[in-house]
């Protein structure tokens, strides 16, 4: 687990719990901050196919779901951010034939 720290957001960064290892992207960039919203940008594992992520800011998570390209990063837009509070954010990771458990 990663902790990322901009101003007054915290936000961390983890994978899913999985059958496998090195189910989240291996290196997490936050791109773009601002007090309601963050910009994720990852570059893909090799074989991976998409991505699913989670995150909550209040009662009810928000569920992202992102295609893979080889080659090309993904970026996930994470909006309703609270300021002041910690997001945690879980990774999955969609391979060919299978995925990851949840989120």
């Amino acid at each position: 687990m990663t902790v990322r720290v901009l101003a007054a957001l915290v936000l961390l960064l983890a994978a899913t719990p999985a059958v496998h290892a090195g189910c989240a992207p291996p290196a997490v960039e936050i791109v773009e901050s601002q007090p309601l919203r963050a910009t994720l940008r990852w570059m893909p594992r090799e074989g991976a196919t998409g991505y699913f992520l989670q995150y909550s800011t209040g009662k009810f998570p928000t569920q992202l779901s992102l295609e893979a390209r080889p080659g090309e990063p993904l970026t996930a837009e994470l909006v309703n951010l609270r300021p002041g509070t910690t997001t945690t954010v879980e990774f999955c990771e969609a391979v060919q034939g299978g995925r990851c458990p949840g989120p």
